[in-house]
């Protein structure tokens, strides 16, 4: 027995050197990187992506098995680009539970961890074949179906509360529409999620236990190919607890979310409790807490946190989130509304979404938001009750309702209610969507009534507005009737993959009509098409009086009601920004028939508008405009500069001068050449920097405001009357109800830097003949002028009234100056350069004694005459009085 019991021992001790040696000598012999190669076989040829291992695999075999490899990277299915890359990686496995078909790793730690991750145009990631259930075909078919660990089972489940975020184990409420209903869709969804809580435990799987990853340095890319946009996570520590698949595990992360499209800059960080589940296909996040600092867009959050659930399980395609808040503050950067002091919320308490079965149902899910735009309070709000959609059917407990409230001198409201959801989730019908919109501003409201039936086709991914119907309106005490409105109909129609919306409006105004088709594309590169035909339309209906918008400003400005008008030089005015030229697209066309613009009538007008390339082109081509034709064209760039031309032929010029201005200086058929320029970033530039030319040829017309035989009449009776103790009258005065008639009228000039110079000017008829002497000038900068008319008889007008005066003019030239403001100008006459005899003589006898202190001294006299020359004439006419006061006399109204 003894000797039997000493073989045995020294057998086993034989055995365990034997073993102890070949130990050994596997492990000074085994070399794993001579499996590299089969390793990366065996992944090509299951994924169809290339696996580089770059660096040397160290390999420990006890206490513990270990490994450590450098420059790993796996590359994208079927492509030589990278999906993702570890500078290094180490972990450690122990021996033994591998015996109980159990898969312990110490402790997992990763360096430089990168991954690009994709959706593709069609919606897929570029991972997907990475989570293909083949991968799994040792699961039990049972055990795919397995329920959700959010979703819980028919008796008990783990469900988020909304307000702690916290995980308790209350009954779920039954309060799902449809729930109960044997066969809906809903309670198959259900059914689907509770029927497998426990796994089935009649196979032994392979257990997986990691007893913590840590991650640094590590990278995530993301790219949409829908959005065109994307972003990443760099500088990313992550960790984790204890984790086995299916069991819950913490983890922590922080790292910089950065990006280009949109623009991101902030600061990550976050926690939240993981359930990986690859056997059931559940993958789920509980006490979701995270928060985010820095720029996110054009939106500068100061604090933006994250709380709640969601759960997705891959093989039935449903996804459920409940007690989901998201709250922030900070500030909005918005080209078109910037807000400061932002607040906002978002609460979803629940909500599911089944992609096979086609269900979505959201409980109270609500959005509020407020803010400051410039010196108003912003507040938005958005309230979503229990709604239900599925295959069969759809249909909503309340009403979906919104707001948007704009407080302030300038307030704005709009509400918008959708009511009575009806169809399936193929063809989704809203009874009624409305919206009500007003725009107040002091003294004026502008409202908006509009509301149509609305329908989604999930097929075709659009969505439209078929039947619109409703009232614009504007209410002025300014208007004929204090109140004016106009009739809306028509249809819009959102295609969603192509973002596209069409849209046709026919908008009614008492007896006229306004057609419009438009197509709107908001890409990147905005693109705008359409066409509108206006006809019988008075837009002077919609624009408040005159004399009303004068009050209203005197009333703003703080200025007296019988204050005096004065021009003080041009205002710079607002800043015009038109870099948008360079992100729109558009092109239009318009005709209008029989249209007024305040007494303005446009008809048979022909407008094609374009913008690109950032420079708006506007054509206007009417063969009907005041009883002759216009060609015109527009130019304005991007960099504020602009350029026009105007080609008007045969236009009666005095019904378009009563139209556009109210008063007709000028009458005759006309014809107009403008070619003009200008640049600038605001009015008052451009006015500087306006630069062309402007022509212009009229026959058979009258220039209204001076009788040009009665002015010369009168300076023959002053002078006749030299002598006399009174002097009549100077017919000088501007008077609409005095005009000059003329047959053929020629006039061309230069702009230069808002300095509109005289090159020719002659007007003609059989008995006179007026031209302009250089330099005349219009400075339209300063709205003054300078010029000097030449007036001279062609004929004895005999028969005329005044013909016994008028023949002493006779082929005499008579100058005329019109100078000072551009809205009330002076006119003198320049007696020293009158060649007739009759003024001489009157000069030389003592005009000019007669003429010192006559009220009107100063459009009787040449006033360029100065300095000694005006003296010595003054002390010669008057030696008595004082010089300083004859002085003033004489040049007092200059």
């Amino acid at each position: 027995m003894k000797v039997w019991f000493k073989r045995s021992l020294l057998g086993l001790v034989v055995i365990f050197i034997v073993a102890l040696v070949g130990a050994a000598i596997f492990l000074l012999t085994f070399d794993p990187n001579a499996y590299k190669r089969k390793l990366e076989e065996i992944v090509y040829e299951r994924y169809q992506r290339t696996l580089a291992i770059e660096g040397e695999i160290e390999l420990s075999l006890f206490p513990r098995i270990g490994l450590s490899v450098n420059g790993v990277s796996l590359s994208e299915r079927n492509s030589d680009q990278t999906f993702m890359s570890v500078d290094s990686a180490r972990f450690a496995v122990a021996i033994w539970p591998l015996m109980s078909n159990q898969f312990v790793v110490d402790h997992v730690s990763l360096n430089g961890f990168k991954v690009w991750l994709e959706r593709e145009k069609d919606g897929s990631f570029n991972f997907s074949d990475l989570l293909d259930d083949t991968a799994l075909e040792n699961v039990p078919a049972t055990t795919a179906n397995s329920g959700g660990w959010i979703m819980g089972s028919a008796h008990a489940a783990e469900v988020e509360d909304p307000a702690e975020g916290t995980v308790s184990t209350e009954p779920v409420p039954a309060e799902i529409p449809k729930e109960e209903e044997p066969g809906s869709e809903l309670s198959k969804v259900l059914a689907s999620l509770k029927e497998a809580v426990s796994p089935d435990t009649g196979k032994t799987q392979f257990q997986i236990d990691i007893a913590g990853l840590d991650f640094r340095e590590g990278e995530v890319h993301y790219y949409d190919h829908i959005l065109g946009g994307g972003g990443q996570i760099v500088g990313l520590d992550m960790n984790t607890g204890r984790m086995t698949f299916g069991q819950p595990f913490d983890l922590k992360f922080k790292g910089r979310l950065q990006g280009t499209k949109p623009h991101m800059e902030a600061a990550l960080d976050g926690q939240a409790l993981l359930r990986l589940d690859p056997y059931s296909h559940i993958y789920a996040a509980q006490r979701i807490n995270v928060q985010v600092q820095g720029d996110v867009g054009s939106y500068k959050t100061e604090q933006l946190q994250l709380k709640g659930g969601v759960e997705y399980q891959s093989l039935v395609g449903v996804v459920r989130v409940q007690g989901m808040e998201l709250t922030t503050q900070g500030e909005l950067a918005s080209r078109t509304m910037p807000l400061s002091d932002v607040q906002a919320s978002l609460s979803i308490p629940d909500l599911i979404y089944a992609g096979q079965h086609s269900l979505l149902r959201i409980q109270r899910m609500a959005l509020r938001t407020k803010g400051n735009y410039e010196h108003d309070a912003v507040e938005l709000a958005l309230d979503v009750p229990d709604v239900y959609t599925d295959s069969n059917s759809a249909e909503m407990k309340s009403p979906i309702v919104g707001s948007f409230i704009r407080s302030g001198v300038d307030s704005t409201g709009v509400k918008l209610r959708i009511e009575k959801l009806s169809g399936t989730d193929q063809l989704l019908r809203a009874e009624r969507f409305s919206v009500d919109a007003v725009l107040k501003q002091p003294l004026q409201a502008w409202v908006l009534k509009v509301a149509s039936p609305l329908v989604w086709q999930r097929e075709q991914k659009e969505l439209s507005w078929e039947a619109l119907k409703g009232v614009f309106s504007l209410e002025d005490e300014g208007l004929p009737n204090q109140r004016v409105e106009a009739d809306v109909a028509g249809s819009l129609t959102w295609a969603t993959p192509v973002n596209q919306w069409d849209t046709h409006l026919d908008i009614g105004e008492s007896t006229g009509r306004i057609e419009v088709d438009a197509r709107y594309q908001p890409q990147t590169a905005p693109n705008l098409d359409f066409t509108m035909q206006v006809q019988d339309t008075n837009f002077a209906n919609w624009i408040p009086s005159a004399e009303v918008r004068k009050q209203r400003g005197r009333v703003v400005s703080g200025e007296q009601q019988d204050a005096e008008e004065k021009f003080v030089g041009p205002v710079a005015g607002t800043v015009m920004d038109l870099s948008f030229l360079n992100t729109y697209t558009v092109q239009g066309k318009a005709q209008l028939q029989n249209v007024k613009v305040g007494k303005l009538t446009l008809d048979q007008l022909k407008a094609d508008v374009g913008i690109g390339q950032g420079e708006l082109l506007l054509k206007l081509n009417s063969t009907e405009f005041y009883q002759g034709s216009l060609l015109s064209e527009l130019r304005l760039k991007a960099d504020s500069s602009l350029r026009a031309s105007v080609d008007a032929y045969g236009i009666e010029s005095g019904a378009i001068l009563e139209d556009a201005f109210g008063q007709t200086r000028m009458s005759g058929k006309s014809d107009i050449s403008a070619r003009v320029s200008a640049s600038g970033h605001t009015p008052a530039a451009w006015l500087r920097s306006l630069s062309g030319t402007f022509n212009m040829d009229t026959v058979d017309g009258r220039v209204y405001g001076l009788d040009a035989f009665e002015t010369l009449a009168s300076v023959v009776d002053v002078a006749k009357n030299a002598f006399s103790s009174q002097l009549p009258p100077l017919a000088l005065g501007f008077d609409l109800s005095r005009s000059t008639s003329f047959s053929a009228l020629s006039l061309q000039s230069t702009l230069r830097d808002g300095v509109l110079s005289f090159n020719s000017m002659l007007a003609n008829s059989p008995d006179l003949r007026i031209s302009m002497r250089k330099p005349s000038s219009i400075n339209l900068v300063d709205q003054t002028l300078d010029l000097i008319l030449e007036f001279r008889l062609q004929s004895q007008m005999r028969n005329n009234a005044n013909a016994s005066l008028l023949k002493e003019l006779f082929r005499v030239t008579v100058p005329v100056q019109l100078v000072g403001s551009l809205s009330h100008p002076e006119h003198r006459i320049l007696w020293n350069e009158i060649s007739s005899k009759l003024v001489q003589q009157a000069l030389e006898n003592g005009l000019v004694e007669k003429l010192v202190g006559q009220p009107l001294l100063d459009t009787l006299m040449d006033v360029r005459e100065t300095g000694t020359a005006l003296t010595k004439r003054v002390e010669q006419a008057a030696p008595s009085r004082s010089l300083g006061v004859l002085f003033r006399d004489l040049v007092g109204g200059m």
